[in-house]
């Protein structure tokens, strides 16, 4: 399948994207990297959740309306869900079919080649608005194909509830009908979570890979089984992160006018 126009090249060249948080150095050198491996792989601009004017002016302008309990929620967990909503703007209005997503803790545990081959299988694949390329390990609903980088086979099943947006892919369709759920619902949960109901309210046709091993997490998954060489959370207030903080939406300050850009560097 050819994304690019003439020519034919793998389907991630000029349609891949990770989010960096750019105020953390050691998720800033897991993009690195990343796109040391994989160069076609684009920065964006995570929004920074300890930064209450930015939070607050990315939410005006995509439009977002917060539940009146989203106290429970953190900033960091909100600015993720800005950061995501940016690129399905992006991508909404973009003549690309398919685009994928990653977070800056994403690896290529079998490398670049095995992942651009999947991402090209997915896409050829049955429709889909979002199609998990990772899923979190405790949400296989039977034990997964292990991905083989030799001979790479990826197919995707009928979505089955799951959060993480760790790396996935999204078509036109699905941008689109991403950024009308986020102007039009009120968010009341992490944009993780928000994802998998909107599927199982079938307002999202939701496809997940069959295959563990196309991309994994760095992160930290579970703060119950801490891990010595995982990246902090800016979700769960690890580290030197302030993105545990709970949200005071009453206490945001109000920016004015529309943000000057959606965060994507070239």
């Amino acid at each position: 399948m050819d994304l690019t126009g003439d020519i034919e090249l793998p389907v991630p060249v000029d349609s891949c994207h990770a989010i960096v948080l750019g105020s953390a150095p050691r998720r800033v050198e897991s993009y690195e990297r990343l796109v040391a491996s994989c160069p076609e792989i684009k920065r964006h601009k995570a929004v920074e959740g300890k930064d209450a004017h930015a939070l607050s002016r990315a939410l005006k302008d995509l439009g977002v309306r917060l539940a009146t309990d989203v106290w429970q929620a953190t900033v960091g967990q909100v600015a993720c869900l800005c950061s995501h909503a940016q690129l399905w703007r992006r991508f909404a209005h973009c003549p690309k079919p398919f685009f994928v997503v990653l977070e800056d803790d994403a690896v290529l545990p079998n490398g670049p080649d095995a992942f651009r081959e999947a991402v090209d299988q997915v896409c050829r694949g049955p429709d889909f608005d979002v199609c998990y390329l990772y899923v979190y390990p405790d949400h296989w609903p039977q034990p997964p194909k292990k991905l083989n980088p030799s001979k790479v086979r990826v197919a995707t099943t009928e979505g089955f509830r799951t959060w993480c947006l760790l790396a996935y892919a999204v078509s036109r369709e699905g941008a689109r009908k991403l950024q009308h759920l986020i102007e039009t619902e009120e968010v009341y949960a992490p944009i993780d979570c928000m994802v998998a109901d909107w599927g199982q309210r079938g307002l999202l046709n939701v496809r997940c890979v069959d295959s563990q091993g196309i991309a994994e997490n760095a992160g930290q998954l579970d703060m119950r089984v801490p891990q010595k060489d995982a990246l902090p959370s800016n979700i769960w207030g690890t580290g030197d992160f302030k993105g545990g903080e709970p949200v005071k939406s009453h206490a945001m300050p109000v920016a004015s006018g529309r943000a000057d850009s959606d965060g994507f560097v070239d």
